[in-house]
C-alpha cells in the first residue's frame, strides 16, 4: 500500500506580494483536492531569509490546509527546533493538534544554514544542545511535568494524541543518540512520516510516495 505525499515549499524566486498570494491559495486549493481524493499527507517545511520565498511560517500554513480540509494530516518536516521559544512552540503545535483533531506530525529538525542562525540571533555551535532543551520541554509542557533543564511545572494545552508519536527527532544532530530516546523513535525521513502516521491512524502503509510538489 503506497504512502502519499504532496509537498509544499511555496518557492517563488521572482515573488511579488500578489504573486506570492495567489500561490499561497492555489496552495491550499490543490491540498483541498488531494484531501478528496485520498492523498494521505500534505508536507511542508521551513527556512527563513531565503531569497527564493521559502515559506518561512509552516504551522501557520498548516493551520490553513486544516481549515481547507476534513481528513488529510500535515506533516511539517521539519521545524528547525532552536530557533524557536520551546514552550510557544509546544502551545503552537498543542493548538494546531486539538484544531485538526489530531492530523497534526512534526518534525524536530536543527537544519542546516548557518545563516538562520545568524539571522534569529542563535549561536550555531549551540544548536545540539538547544534540540535536547526544546524536545524535553515540549514533553514537559505536554504532560506537565518538570523539565530537566528548567525548575517550574510546565503547562500548555494538552495534545489530543497524548500516548502517541506526533512528534519526532530529525537524525541530523547526533541522530543516534536522539533517535533512541523514549517516545522519539524515529530517525529515517521515511520512517519518521510513515510510523507517525501508522501510529495515529491505523495505516498499514510501509513506503511514501510523492504524487506532487510546489
Amino acid at each position: 500500500m503506497a504512502f502519499t505525499v504532496v509537498r509544499f515549499n511555496l518557492v517563488d524566486p521572482a515573488a511579488t506580494p500578489v504573486t506570492l498570494s495567489a500561490r499561497y491559495r492555489a496552495a491550499l486549493e490543490m491540498a483541498a483536492y488531494a484531501d478528496g481524493h485520498g492523498l494521505d499527507t500534505v508536507q511542508t517545511e521551513e527556512h527563513h531569509g531565503a531569497a527564493n520565498s521559502w515559506l518561512p511560517s509552516p504551522f501557520t500554513f498548516a493551520g490553513a490546509v486544516f481549515g481547507a480540509t476534513r481528513r488529510i494530516a500535515v506533516t511539517v518536516s521539519a521545524v528547525i527546533g532552536p530557533l524557536h521559544d520551546p514552550l510557544r512552540l509546544a502551545e503552537d503545535i498543542s493548538v494546531l493538534d486539538l484544531l485538526s483533531a489530531g492530523r497534526l506530525v512534526t518534525v524536530a529538525g536543527i537544519g542546516y544554514r548557518p545563516e538562520e542562525y545568524e539571522r534569529a540571533g542563535v549561536e550555531w555551535g549551540r544548536r545540539g544542545r538547544l534540540q535536547d532543551e526544546l524536545l524535553e520541554t515540549l514533553l514537559a509542557a505536554w504532560t506537565g511535568s518538570r523539565s530537566r533543564t528548567g525548575a517550574v511545572r510546565y503547562g500548555s494545552p494538552r495534545v489530543r494524541t497524548r500516548g502517541r508519536i506526533r512528534c519526532c527527532w530529525s537524525a541530523a544532530a547526533r541522530g543516534r543518540r536522539r533517535g533512541g530516546r523514549p517516545g522519539w523513535g524515529c530517525r529515517s525521513s521515511r520512517a519518521r512520516i510513515c510510523r507517525s502516521w501508522r501510529r495515529t491512524t491505523g495505516s498499514g502503509a510501509r513506503s511514501t510516495g510523492r504524487r506532487a510538489s510546489a
